[in-house]
């Protein structure tokens, strides 16, 4: 039985909450949406109210629970019989079973944007033994939990994680690979980057694993922030709102449960919005509100494979969120209603989408928020994680180069949830295709607008009708992998000498030497920079020899300076074009060293020239003779 608890109080706003059943085990856990649910209300009765999936459509029907003081985000937590177990907005934890108040002081902010997580112990009781998180503040604060027992409606002490170290409002969860274990995740506000935390038989480790959200501009905050997860895709959704900047943003990052480590950051969106994101079922297409940091504005819908955004429905929409039938659910801040969009992988003619949908209790209004995660059975519409192919690319440089390059999937059947990815090193990024007949499609995955001056290899590597690629043959439902590696290509510099004779000098053999001197060029290997050193030999003229085997830094600054030390005095040596000679990968280059013969000593002259020589120097004298007489 699925069901989601709604709950109204006589505050000036009321608390609907929501749940669904959980199964033994979590290989399907949270993160894509409404295991639990809430929304604020007004009106002036104390109701209670349960909105249960059993049947399908969700039914409004009074279930009777605890108060909670939260307006945005709870967290709820079933038994795989669908009992509801615990219930909490973060600082005040309440018994499913009594409704009776376990504890407070955990210190969930009413107004964080995910306020409160439910975690089961990993082997302890499923059905008893708990952490409760809460985000502490409303725009950034540090986040605490505490272990709770419900059978002896007891909470234990209370814990700041990582020493308060301040977050975004963000709460998420994802379970590990070994079905046992969790990772709890938030945003840090300053530098944003993403904090993974281990959950496990020990308790709640205090050494994040720590992902850095990559190309946001100097100052960027994280603000108002959600992090969802996708199983099937093994994707994340990251969101929020810089104040600082002015500027919300959309991620998404591929995340391995085994490690904690995201990877492959894509900027999907930014502008005025961040408060909330929400994927579709097949993770095709995602829903977010622009306006107002996000809380407030216009319902939007993405699509991910052409990458173009259209909005829904204007208004103060927020918070869509993924539901156990496979529907998408929105709120909108004084409404009567929720909307849904009922068909949220069509394409954008055939979405559906109902601004009424869901028609709240009388006298009730909704507020900003729909629900956290939480651990729960995720019985969603969603695509089947064992009928998927996933091809987890990686990317590696010869050189220590850390560009992105895209990198391409190209298959003759299935349907690729995306056909490309911008990838660099330590990034890894992962294809996942659907829909496809095992045993029987192929798939090929290749690099595209390579940098200049790498050979790009792959470690499956086959000739492809595309050329050279990772190629896979009759693919069958599981994990593939490819490395992707650019080894930097060797250039060389070639140095010519030329000789220039003047007018009555002797010819010389025009042997030569020149030193030569290579700065910051890359010993390929290991990608350290080196300076190389060497001698070149001439002979004749317009005797070209190559300095070779040359690796250009690729961040610049490479070049060559070659130096002629000339010891015959009747020769000028210019080798200044050989001074600086710029190198960069791909791409070699020349210069000339330019010798001159001149003309040196005294001329010898012949007996009949030396007679002329003495009648000259006499008749200068006669004439001087002269002029004294």
């Amino acid at each position: 039985m699925n069901k989601w608890i709604l709950s109204r109080t006589v505050l000036p706003a009321f608390l609907l909450l929501f749940t669904i059943t959980a199964q033994a085990q979590h290989a399907c856990i949270a993160g894509l949406g409404m295991e639990n649910q809430q929304i604020w209300w007004t009106g002036s009765s104390n109701a209670k109210y349960l909105m249960d999936f059993t049947g399908g459509a969700p039914v409004l029907s009074n279930a009777g629970i605890g108060q909670t003081g939260s307006f945005e985000s709870t967290a709820v937590y079933t038994s795989p019989a669908g009992s509801l177990l615990l219930y909490t907005d973060g600082d005040s934890i309440f018994n499913g079973q009594t409704n009776a108040l376990i504890g407070t002081g955990v210190g969930g902010n009413p107004s964080a944007t995910e306020a409160a997580l439910i975690v089961p112990v990993p082997e302890g009781n499923p059905a008893n033994d708990f952490y409760v998180f809460g985000n502490t503040a409303n725009t950034a604060g540090p986040i605490r939990y505490a272990k709770v027992d419900i059978s002896g409606n007891t909470i234990g002490a209370i814990t700041t994680l990582d020493g308060g170290l301040t977050f975004s409002e963000s709460l998420g969860i994802v379970p590990h690979s070994n079905e046992t274990d969790f990772w709890i995740m938030s945003v840090t506000n300053a530098t944003p980057t993403l904090n993974v935390y281990p959950v496990d038989s020990t308790g709640v480790s205090d050494t994040p694993v720590t992902s850095a959200i990559p190309s946001l501009p100097a100052g960027t905050t994280a603000n108002r922030a959600t992090v969802i997860y996708h199983p099937p895709t093994r994707q994340l959704a990251i969101s929020f709102f810089s104040e600082s900047t002015t500027t919300g943003f959309i991620f998404t990052a591929d995340f391995d449960e085994t490690t904690g480590v995201a990877s492959g950051f894509t900027q999907v969106v930014s502008g005025n919005l961040g408060y909330g994101v929400a994927f579709s079922p097949d993770a095709s297409k995602m829903y977010y509100s622009v306006g107002s940091e996000g809380w407030n504005g216009n319902l939007t819908f993405r699509d991910l494979n052409t990458d173009t955004s259209t909005t829904i429905a204007t208004g103060n929409w927020a918070m869509p969120r993924l539901a156990p039938d496979g529907k998408i659910y929105v709120v909108a801040w004084g409404s009567g209603t929720m909307g849904v969009v009922n068909s949220p992988d069509a394409d954008l003619a055939t979405i559906d989408w109902d601004a009424t949908g869901i028609v709240l209790p009388a006298g009730s209004q909704a507020a900003y928020a729909l629900p956290n995660q939480t651990y729960a059975a995720c019985e969603v519409n969603i695509v089947n994680p064992d009928t998927n192919a996933r091809f987890q690319v990686s990317k590696t440089f010869s050189d220590g180069n850390s560009g992105e390059v895209e990198v391409m999937l190209s298959c003759n059947s299935g349907l690729p949830l995306q056909q490309s990815f911008m990838i660099s090193p330590g990034n890894p990024v992962t294809f996942v295709v659907s829909g496809f007949t095992d045993g029987v499609m192929n798939c090929e995955i290749t690099e595209i607008g390579s940098p200049g001056g790498y050979l790009v290899t792959y470690d499956n590597q086959v000739d492809a009708p595309n050329g050279i690629s990772c190629a896979f043959s009759n693919v069958v439902a599981g994990d593939y992998s490819c490395s992707v590696g650019n080894t930097l290509l060797p250039v060389s510099v070639d140095v010519t000498k030329e000789w220039y004779v003047s007018a009555g000098a002797d010819e010389l053999p025009m042997n030569a030497s020149a030193d030569y001197t290579c700065i910051n060029v890359l010993d390929a290997p290991d990608g350290s920079p080196i300076d190389v050193q060497g001698q070149l030999q001439f002979s004749g003229s317009l005797d070209t020899q190559t300095i070779s085997g040359l690796f250009p830094d690729h961040q610049g600054g490479s070049y060559c300076r070659v130096v002629e030390t000339v010891s015959d005095t009747a020769v000028e040596s210019d080798d200044s074009d050989c001074s600086a000679v710029p190198i960069t990968p791909g791409s070699g280059n020349s210069c000339t060293i330019t010798n001159t013969v001149f003309f040196e000593g005294i001329p010898t002259i012949s007996q009949l020239g030396l007679a002329i020589m003495a009648l000259l120097m006499f008749g200068i004298g006669l004439v001087g003779i002269r002029r004294y007489a």
